[in-house]
């Protein structure tokens, strides 16, 4: 039985919370482009705050001048801050839920069968036939899943010596990719 532990929690989460939202892309194509969420947070940052600054500017200037097209494009914009605004809230939801149900005493276990994931709540199997591949990440690395309905085991990247070490003792035949 190995134990989970991590030496970045912050960043590990992060990461898995963007890998969350990249999950289907990663499924279709694991060796693909995986532009997680956290990997640029300021762009996206400067980018709301812009917006938001152009919003202020011409709610001002309809209040002093009524224009039916300022109307629509502030209706627009908020529109377009709302949606955006929705997906910030997804990814620190989702980093919140990591942070807040993180078990100190979480291990996994692998055999022959595959990966059961043992917290005091029970047990999650994940079986190696149903495993495409492991995505190597900066702090974590993913077991991605052949289809949709199979959860994704994400492991910080400090066990990769251990889980490599096993797959080649038991001669299992899974693509380690690294990006």
């Amino acid at each position: 039985m190995e134990y989970i532990k991590t030496n970045d929690k912050d960043s590990f989460f992060k990461e898995m919370a963007g890998i969350c939202f990249q999950g289907n892309r990663l499924i279709k194509d694991p060796q693909g482009e995986a532009k997680l969420f956290g990997d640029n947070i300021k762009v996206p940052f400067l980018f709301l705050f812009a917006a938001m600054v152009m919003l202020i500017w011409m709610t001002v200037e309809l209040i002093l001048e009524f224009n039916v097209l300022g109307l629509i494009l502030v209706i627009a914009l908020c529109a377009f801050l709302i949606w955006i605004g929705r997906y910030f809230y997804a990814y620190y939801s989702l980093i919140n839920m990591f942070k807040k149900n993180y078990v100190e005493d979480l291990s996994i276990e692998c055999d022959a069968d595959g990966l059961t994931q043992v917290v005091p709540s029970g047990t999650k199997t994940v079986f190696w036939n149903s495993i495409q591949g492991v995505r190597l990440f900066k702090y974590t690395m993913a077991f991605v899943p052949k289809e949709k309905g199979v959860p994704f085991v994400m492991l910080p990247i400090e066990n990769l010596e251990n889980i490599t070490a096993f797959l080649k003792e038991n001669e299992i035949d899974l693509p380690i990719i690294r990006k």
